[in-house]
């Protein structure tokens, strides 16, 4: 059995106080006038820890009441069973009370702060029903979502909001200050439900960055809308578009129309799917944004889930649609790739508005589907059924390696069929060919055509071709003479394009082959000359192709 020893301390006007120390626990100098004491089995002779509350006169750090307190308790320890050690105290000490069991910061029923360089260890588990966690790290708060009114009309500037759960709201959220973001940790799990009515908007995002993660969006009001975010000024630098909209590994599900953005330096959409939605008016909405990247997304069965096994309640928007200028720099730069884009009956796909211009655009890789399709398309603009990339809208855009949408290969095929005006040539002169008018596309890419047989490049970027020709020829006066078929670029001979032939009075057929590089506007034609004579060329039928 341990012994028992004692202070005693004196008390101005009073009897003094008798303690049990043994064993202490501590002596905490609360202020200058204040000394709180915690023994076990001290007062009352309780058998828990128990707290002396000293009052006394203005001490100081380093000549304290506490330090006065423990000297006493450290020589009654040192003594025998029974002893007293009587406290001379730095300052009068004013009274001596039983504040009841120690807890000089119970956070579990009060406000409490753990100070800096303090850690506190939960050694078994942490269980709390409700409330949520707020936290403040390196500048950025982090506020958990429990309810709809952990979410301000305006979200604060630096802090990231974690949805916990389904939450659902019919109040705005307006994003106009840096630093915002809204995460979930499952986004199977962590729904964030818009329940306004319809033309209400659930997030308003103005000239600033901000990010989505994590998290399942939907809204059950027609014409309602999830997202409008505007980060555009037409006087400023770039068109007053610097900051960035990021969505990452969301889901976009059971809801009408998505988001109409315009503006922003970088859109950026990955791992993120788009799927039963009812939008009446637009899925995914651009218009002058500088840079689009949407990667590994699946836009697929935009109609209600509800309806399953016989679906109804369509969508009858564009999934992706990039919008006039409107009087704007239009769109910078498009990469979406990677994604699976399914439209049925009368959505659209992809839909580059033929009133849009795109500085650089790559489409690859995607999976086009057009089961279930009307009068719907996955990709607009067309011409006679097919993507038409010879339009300004579509002129930058490389569309290559998908499933379900034809190549933007540039090129051109060009004939002359019966024709019976002949090439006029002098010895020694070369000569384009002559084709009275008969010169007629019958299918191009990026390609244009003049009746007298010119074909001109205009795309935007170099690109290497390979040119192919059958030419059908009758030599015009009598006997046998040579001649010398070429091909031109720009009005200049193509060196090593020379196709040489020595042919009498008769009809005859010759092919050509060659490649060169081309750029915006250059043109290519057929050229020929006589030698030794001054006999014509009847061009009879002519098949000329050039592809990328």
């Amino acid at each position: 059995m341990s012994k028992l020893v004692y202070i005693s301390i004196p008390v101005t006007g009073s009897d003094n106080k008798i303690i049990a120390v043994s064993p202490l626990v501590t002596c905490i100098r609360q202020s200058s006038t204040s000394t709180v004491l915690v023994v076990e089995g001290g007062v009352g002779g309780s058998s828990s820890a128990d707290q002396v509350e000293i009052t006394h006169s203005a001490d100081t750090a380093i000549n304290s009441v506490s330090k006065s307190v423990m000297s006493a308790v450290v020589l009654a320890s040192s003594g025998n069973d029974g002893k007293v050690e009587i406290v001379v105290p730095a300052q009068a000490i004013s009274a001596i009370e039983f504040s009841g069991t120690a807890d000089p910061v119970n956070i579990y029923n009060a406000d409490g702060t753990v100070a800096a360089g303090r850690v506190a260890t939960i050694a078994d588990d942490l269980t709390w029903t409700g409330g949520r966690i707020k936290r403040i790290a390196n500048g950025v708060n982090i506020v958990e979502v429990t309810q709809a009114s952990d979410l301000p009309a305006t979200l604060v500037a630096n802090t990231t909001y974690i949805i916990r759960g389904t939450i659902s709201t019919n109040t705005p959220i307006s994003v106009t200050n840096q630093g915002c973001s809204i995460i979930g940790l499952d986004r199977n799990k962590d729904k964030l439900v818009w329940t306004g009515l319809t033309g209400t908007t659930m997030l308003t995002i103005t000239d600033v960055d901000f990010d989505l993660e994590g998290i399942w969006l939907s809204s059950t009001i027609t014409g309602s809308v999830l997202m409008a975010a505007d980060n555009y000024d037409g006087a400023a630098y770039n068109s007053g578009r610097l900051k960035v909209l990021t969505i990452t590994n969301c889901q976009f599900r059971n809801c009408f129309d998505i988001a109409s953005i315009e503006g922003f330096d970088l859109v950026d959409i990955s791992n993120t799917l788009f799927f039963y939605v009812e939008a009446p008016n637009f899925g995914l909405k651009f218009l002058n944004t500088s840079k689009i990247e949407i990667t590994s997304c699946e836009l697929i069965r935009w109609f209600d889930e509800t309806s399953i096994p016989t679906p109804s309640g369509y969508s009858t928007a564009s999934m992706i649609e990039i919008s006039p200028n409107g009087g704007g720099p239009g769109i910078g730069a498009v990469n979406i790739n990677g994604c699976i884009i399914h439209p049925q009956q009368t959505q659209n796909g992809i839909n580059i508005d033929a009133s849009s211009t795109t500085g650089f655009g790559t489409i690859s890789s995607n999976a086009f589907i057009n089961v279930g399709l009307t009068t719907g398309e996955v990709f607009l603009p067309i011409a006679s059924g097919l993507p038409d990339y010879s339009q300004t809208a579509t002129y930058n855009y490389d569309i290559f390696a998908n499933q379900g949408v034809l190549n933007s290969t540039s090129g051109i095929m060009m004939t002359v069929s019966d024709n019976t005006n002949d090439t006029d040539l002098t010895d020694g002169v070369p000569a384009k060919i002559e084709t009275d008018g008969l010169a007629l596309t019958q299918a191009a890419v990026r390609f244009s055509l003049n009746i007298d047989g010119r074909c001109t490049y205009v795309g935007t970027k170099q690109i290497y071709v390979s040119i192919h020709a059958t030419v059908g020829f009758d030599k015009q006066g009598g006997g046998t003479d040579n001649y010398v078929f070429y091909i031109y670029k720009n009005g200049a001979q193509l060196p090593g394009s020379q196709t040489k032939i020595r042919t009498g009075g008769n009809e005859g057929t010759l092919g050509m082959t060659y490649g060169t590089l081309m750029e915006t506007n250059d043109y290519i034609e057929i050229w020929i000359e006589v030698v030794g004579s001054n006999d014509d060329m009847l061009i009879q039928d002519l098949q000329f192709l050039i592809r990328e």
